[in-house]
């Protein structure tokens, strides 16, 4: 009988791999998520809290994900910093859309969260979700089109993703 290898958890030392390689495309995620300038602070908490963590490596980034949007919901509960980093045309475009419809946009549309999961999140009713997502939407919509919201990386590559084993030969 053939044996299968199963997924071991990591003893933590494969996390610096990990944050090294998506540690980017987090800070890209928390300017378009948070408009003060307490990016830095929340991406050390997360990372804090990972490095804390057993966990397989093919669920790395998923967890990784999710532990960022965590602090990002209670970062915007809590934050009093009223300046920001970004640009005058990026806080007219992007800014004009709530941080509540923002973080849902982002969570539905770029993570791909199902609506059960974003509502246990943020604390709300699944109804809540979709209206909050349907007024992003449109909001994207009536502004400049849903094409300028695309999240790109500076290399020219989308953000949507398929997972994979970060350490697959």
């Amino acid at each position: 009988m053939a044996q299968t290898a199963k997924a071991r958890p990591d003893d933590g030392a494969g996390w610096d791999e990990t944050l090294s390689l998506y540690r980017g495309q987090l800070e890209f995620y928390l300017d378009y998520l948070v408009p003060c300038e307490c990016d830095h602070q929340i991406l050390a908490k997360v990372e804090a809290e990972v490095r804390e963590r057993s966990v397989t490596n093919e669920f790395k980034f998923r967890f990784l994900t999710r532990a960022l949007v965590r602090h990002v919901i209670q970062h915007l509960c809590e934050c009093t910093d009223k300046r920001t980093t970004h640009s005058a045309a990026q806080r007219d475009s992007l800014f004009e859309i709530p941080v509540q419809e923002r973080l849902v946009y982002f969570m539905r549309d770029i993570l791909e969260y199902s609506t059960r999961d974003t509502s246990l999140l943020l604390g709300l009713t699944d109804a809540q979700i979709e209206k909050l997502l349907s007024f992003a939407r449109r909001r994207i919509d009536m502004t400049e089109g849903p094409s300028t919201l695309e999240m790109q990386a500076p290399e020219s590559t989308y953000f949507r993703w398929t997972f994979f084993d970060l350490h697959r030969p």
